[in-house]
């Protein structure tokens, strides 16, 4: 089977043609070490795309589908490898299945694309969902990364690398929903991009030339299953005519974009495109930086507008020689227009657009003084509005030097009756009543609290051997003339309630000289004390998240913090901060972001997952 490729014009018509041999260009795999605006990558993604759809509606499949097949010109992409054999694949299935295995390809550019790493290639095995869900999050949206509905298209796009083949869509549905994205995306001047790929330190693949069809050679079968390749098939995609799946329809597409949008998001006022290239010389003595940030080269809104004097300020490298026979990259010419023409209208749009910048400035000035007239306006009528109700007040009001005027008059400008007074005064007795007696209640409260003063308790040192005896012993001296003293009372026992014990030793002795009684008390109290301090923590504001799904099906969540859970109907998440979670209910993802504390429902819808 003879090789063939297709040619996706990114300018124009935007025609697409199938071309025997293989393709010629600036290959895609060196542009990419450069900056390339978002609205330029989704562009070419499209037009590869539109290219595989033509080759699956007839019957021919690329087989091993990666950036290294594509190449762009100045104003088209080209998509090689078509017609060859192909025993295996990149893909999980590992070997060429059908359509499917060229839209995992699709998949794996646009991870390319929008990503840091040029040589992107998921690690198939155990760990493949968490590494493609890992480059997902890191994927580089620029301007649409606050857009709300950026969530449904990162489901969408992360079906393509999808390990079953029957989940992953169909390459139509991935043209039309990059091309409905380009829509919203600041740059997407292709012509104007392709202006800058002499300076950059890329080489082509042998003349852009396109081959004369009378000198062509035509060795070789001249069909693939009924396609002639060697007429210049020349046909709308059918992206570009309205064609959709029964999945993703052209309704269903616009559904994505209803969800309410960030509101500094605003591509109402975009940078003027060019019709027309500009001149290819101006560009030859510039050598672009490597990739350093998001925008092709230039920074903010200003990307389109300086033209390509932005370019020679950077230090002079040599120019792609011109000498080099057939190879000669000078012979482009710019939709049938000479260098002195593009020239021109390329000032002319300059003028315009400094026109257009200087009217737009007059118009910010113009508009910031109406608005400060427009405040002082309501600073005069507030003031204004103030003195005549201050004047009306003053006209209306009932002078009465006998008592202190009331912040609010009454309605009839009358004294309150005396009944009215007696309430007030009432009231006012009954509030002053209720508050001494609540201290009255507070000290008696805090008396009953406090622990009681200890009291004298006379304790009785019992003999070890007669016990339950509650008679003080009493130690005699035997003598003359002796009195025997009296029994003392016993005194009824008190308990005596913690933390304040008492301890008292009674010794009586009788003598006959003086027949007096001694006693000694010695007293001992033990209090104790116990203070409690209760310390308060500093709780961190957490998220807390009651995540449901309307399935009979267990559901997985795999967040972003690290935070992994299997679930059926409902489970509760808690997050320090924002961040999003991975939803899977059989073979159906989607996103849904955990913004503040509440509840998230789930459901699935084909093969996506729609959280809100």
């Amino acid at each position: 089977m003879q090789n063939f490729h297709y040619v996706r014009e990114l300018v124009g018509e935007g025609l697409l043609h199938r071309r025997p041999n293989a393709a010629r260009g600036y290959p895609l795999r060196e542009i990419i070490q450069y900056p390339i605006p978002l609205g330029i990558n989704l562009l070419i993604y499209a037009g590869i795309a539109d290219a595989v759809n033509d080759a699956h509606n007839n019957g021919i499949v690329h087989g091993d589908l990666s950036i290294d097949d594509i190449y762009l010109t100045e104003n088209a992409v080209l998509i090689d490898g078509f017609g060859r054999q192909k025993s295996h694949t990149k893909a999980p299935e590992g070997y060429p299945q059908g359509p499917k295995t060229d839209v995992y390809g699709l998949g794996i550019i646009l991870f390319t694309l929008l990503s840091d790493n040029p040589d992107f290639e998921p690690q198939l095995g155990p760990e493949y969902e968490q590494h493609i869900v890992h480059a997902l999050l890191n994927l580089k949206w620029e301007e649409l990364g606050e857009q709300a509905w950026l969530e449904n298209i990162q489901t969408f796009f992360v079906t393509a690398v999808h390990e079953t083949p029957e989940e992953r869509p169909e390459a139509l549905d991935i043209a039309n929903i990059s091309l409905s994205l380009v829509e919203h995306c600041h740059n997407s001047d292709y012509e104007f991009f392709a202006a800058q790929f002499e300076s950059m330190n890329v080489s082509a693949t042998e003349d852009l030339l396109e081959p004369d069809p009378e000198t062509e050679e035509l060795a070789g079968p001249s069909s693939v299953q009924g396609i002639d390749l060697f007429d210049d098939l020349e046909i709308v995609p059918d992206s570009a005519q309205g064609a959709a799946t029964g999945l993703w329809s052209r309704e269903a597409i616009a559904k994505i974009y209803q969800e309410e949008s960030q509101p500094n998001q605003n591509f109402s006022q975009q940078p003027p495109t060019f019709n027309q290239a500009p001149d290819r010389q101006a560009f030859q003595q510039e050598n672009p930086s490597p990739r350093q940030n998001d925008s092709f080269g230039f920074q903010g809104d200003q990307e389109f507008l300086d033209g390509p004097e932005n370019f020679n300020s950077q230090t002079p490298m040599n120019s792609v020689p011109t000498d080099a026979g057939n190879q000669t990259f000078d012979n482009f010419n710019y939709a049938g227009k000479t260098s002195n023409q593009q020239n021109n209208a390329f000032q002319q749009n300059n003028a315009f657009q400094q026109q257009n910048n200087a009217f737009q400035q007059q118009n910010n000035a113009f508009q910031q003084q109406n608005n400060a007239v427009q405040q002082n306006n309501d600073i005069q009528q507030q003031n204004t509005d103030s003195q005549i109700s201050q004047s009306n007040d003053f006209i209306h009001a009932t002078p009465d030097f006998t008592r202190e005027p009331t912040v609010e008059e009454r309605p009839n400008f009358q004294e309150p009756s005396g009944g009215s007074k007696k309430i007030i005064l009432g009231a006012i007795a009954a509030v002053f009543l209720l508050l001494i007696a609540g201290a009255g209640a507070f000290v008696l409260l805090s008396e009953e609290d406090s622990p009681p003063e200890p009291k004298e308790k006379t304790e009785v040192i019992q003999n070890d051997k007669e016990e339950k005896k509650e008679q003080p012993e009493v130690i005699e001296d035997t003598g003359d003339g002796g009195e025997e003293p009296p029994e003392p009372k016993e005194e009824p026992k008190k308990e005596i309630k913690e933390p304040v014990k008492t301890k008292k030793k009674i010794v009586t002795s009788t003598t006959p000289p003086s027949s007096k009684t001694k006693r000694k008390t010695k007293t001992k109290t033990t209090s104790k004390r116990t203070t409690k301090t209760q310390t308060v923590a500093t709780v961190q504001k957490e998220l807390r998240i009651s995540l449901s799904v309307a399935s009979n099906s267990d559901a997985i969540a795999r967040c972003k913090d690290g935070q992994t859970r299997t679930f059926s109907g409902q489970t509760q998440f808690t997050f320090q901060k924002s961040t999003k979670c991975l939803i899977e209910i059989d073979d159906a993802k989607g996103f849904a972001r955990m913004k503040k504390t509440g509840a998230i429902h789930c459901r699935v819808s084909g093969s996506s997952v729609l959280c809100k």
